[in-house]
């Protein structure tokens, strides 16, 4: 039998050496450890190996010098060598085969069937001979047939055992597979997203309202006629220079006085002034005119308005970047593959590519609008990948048992979360189903030519079955399994189709 010989390097573990076995194109195949390094040391480790080569059809050897290997090999019948160069044919278990009934062991053949004569018949044979003589090669091919066409399906429904735990998952956007330490991989995912908000100022600030009242008597201190035009500038020297201006135009005669009406120039408190505090004209008049204030100007207030302050900024800066990480979770969730998901825990923005306010702080205003633009980021999964890091996991934790197809269940403890900075977990808790795999290889021989009844009894015990197996027989009318171990076939519960 064709012999295949596969190295294992120092850093293999038994996925990466599972992933070997599966290019095995040879009845045997021989794994040969490493001069340097201990890989695949453990005893669990060469339990799924064996699996694994005999699920591919294939016998499992090992070359190795290592001691704690060798043991391990020798508890679970793996044939072990010292030389990869020299692989003996003794080494390898080999099972026996049954010996055949003697109905069906082969018959010496005559020495020469050219000297047989057949004897001469004084008369033709009569009806009813000739219905034997022709029936015999019938029903030796018939029996033939029946020795070699028939075939049996048995379905097996092993023992089964359930198992829960709680692990945690991690989104790792190196890994290119999942991972039986829970890391799962992880696609990052990229948007850009503007908007606009307008939120009520907070802030106070005093401001000038109103402007100053009163009125002015203007004297012409000249023996000409003096036209003082309205908007003539006065000024209150000694009163924090408060200015004004004058309401309306006025023309004096030498030596005439009138009185007229001013108002400040600006609002506020500043243009009331006490009486005689205005005493001074602008522009060319200042040397032509006189001016005095005979009351105090009055009407000159201040009043509170909103106004902007630094905690409305921030607000409105928080409030709208969670109104675009909102969107920006259903936008990119929308963008995403067929089959994956997005964790809105990573969600998160890498930079702000504007951030405009339309008032400044302490600016009165009512209202203060920001308008905001951001780059935002993600980590996407499959959750396929998460069931199949959660088998890996079960898978580690099942010790001599395996995991039953489609058993598994993921009861979700919560979304992904941050953990760390820039590293998010979830806890699962993981329910399955797993069973001993049953061991066929010595029932086959043992079953050939029973009855139906009698043979799913023989395996329910062997096997210890919680029930009794279905067992198929091609062509259905036949009463006995196969004679030939090759035509039985067994298959598990969840394999039948």
């Amino acid at each position: 039998m064709k012999t295949q010989i596969l190295h294992l390097d120092p850093h293999d573990d038994h996925v990466s050496a599972r992933d070997k076995l599966a290019w095995a194109q040879a009845g045997r195949v021989v794994l040969v450890w490493p001069k340097e390094g201990r890989p695949l040391t453990r005893r669990l480790d060469l339990v799924l190996l064996e699996r694994r080569a005999r699920a591919l059809g294939a016998q499992l050897g090992l070359v190795t010098l290592d001691p704690e290997i060798r043991e391990h090999a020798r508890d679970l019948g793996i044939p072990v060598f010292d030389n990869p160069d020299r692989i003996p044919e003794e080494g390898w278990s080999r099972r026996r085969r049954r010996p055949l009934p003697l109905a069906q062991r082969s018959r010496a053949a005559p020495a020469d069937l050219s000297t047989l004569r057949p004897p001469r018949l004084s008369r033709a044979l009569s009806q009813p001979y000739r219905t034997i003589v022709f029936s015999i090669p019938i029903l030796a091919l018939l029996a033939v047939a029946a020795s070699l066409l028939p075939s049996a399906v048995i379905t097996v429904w092993p023992t089964t055992v359930s198992r829960a735990a709680v692990f945690t998952f991690w989104l790792d956007p190196a890994a290119d597979a999942p991972r039986a330490d829970g890391r799962v991989p992880a696609a990052t995912v990229t948007g850009s997203l503007r908007g606009e908000i307008r939120v009520t100022t907070t802030g106070e600030v005093t401001i000038d309202s109103t402007a100053a009242q009163g009125e002015v008597v203007l004297a012409n201190l000249t023996f000409s006629r003096v036209e003082i035009p309205a908007e003539t500038g006065l000024r209150a020297t000694n009163s924090g220079n408060a200015r004004f201006v004058t309401l309306q135009d006025v023309a004096l005669e030498a030596g005439e006085e009138a009185v007229v009406e001013v108002r400040a120039a600006a609002p506020g408190v500043a243009g009331n002034v006490p009486a005689g505090a205005i005493d001074a004209v602008e522009g060319p008049a200042a040397f032509l005119v006189e001016v005095s204030n005979p009351e105090p100007t009055t009407g000159g207030a201040v009043s509170e308005r909103p106004a902007v302050a630094a905690a409305d900024r921030s607000r409105a800066l928080r409030e709208l970047t969670a109104q675009l990480l909102g969107r920006a979770g259903a936008e990119l969730e929308a963008s995403l593959e067929p089959g994956e998901r997005l964790a809105m825990a990573s969600l998160r923005t890498v930079r702000e590519a504007e951030r405009t306010y339309d008032r400044e702080v302490g600016e009165p205003a009512d209202s203060l609008q920001l308008t905001l633009e951001i780059d935002v980021t993600a980590y996407a999964y499959r959750p396929d990948d998460l069931d199949a890091a959660a088998a890996l996991v079960a898978a580690e934790q099942a010790e001599m048992l395996e995991l039953v197809p489609g058993s598994m269940e993921l009861q979700i403890d919560g979304d992904f979360i941050e953990a760390s900075p820039g590293r998010y977990s979830a806890a699962q808790i993981v329910h399955w189903q797993a069973y001993e795999p049953p061991e066929f290889g010595a029932l086959e021989r043992g079953l050939a030519g029973l009855p139906q009844r009698e043979a799913a009894e023989q395996i329910s015990a062997a096997l210890d079955l919680p029930r009794l197996p279905a067992i198929r027989l091609s062509p259905p009318w036949f009463p006995w399994l196969p004679w030939l171990p090759g035509r039985i076939d067994f298959r598990l519960a969840w394999e039948a189709g």
